[in-house]
């Protein structure tokens, strides 16, 4: 499996670039601020990804009256376990931020 989420060498243009253009600030300024910028994963919310990417299949799913699945969240007795498993520390704090990795995934296995 390939990607970039943790990679800061990759240069993708950033959202803050389309603002700062849009808002009209000068390409030296835009420039300044594209090297400035972290790409990925902030390194604040590093520990919150690896916590979740640890727990990423426990998932509880529905099945819907035409056949389809529907995610309701991650099974949380399960993903107990699993950080346990995985030597990583279930602070509330932490538990907090992959609830809210949780919230964006759900919008998007539900297709919403």
């Amino acid at each position: 499996m390939q990607g970039k989420l943790l990679d800061r060498s990759a240069a993708a243009p950033s959202p803050a670039d389309a603002d700062l253009a849009f808002w009209g600030a000068p390409p030296e300024v835009r420039a300044a601020m594209a090297q400035a910028q972290p790409q990925g994963v902030w390194p604040e919310h590093e520990e919150a990804v690896w916590a979740f990417l640890a727990v990423q299949t426990q998932w509880r799913n529905v099945v819907l009256r035409d056949g389809t699945l529907r995610a309701t969240g991650l099974d949380y007795g399960a993903c107990e376990a699993g950080l346990r498993m995985a030597g990583i520390e279930a602070t509330p704090d932490l538990w907090v931020q992959v609830q809210m990795i949780e919230a964006g995934a759900l919008e998007a296995l539900n297709g919403g």
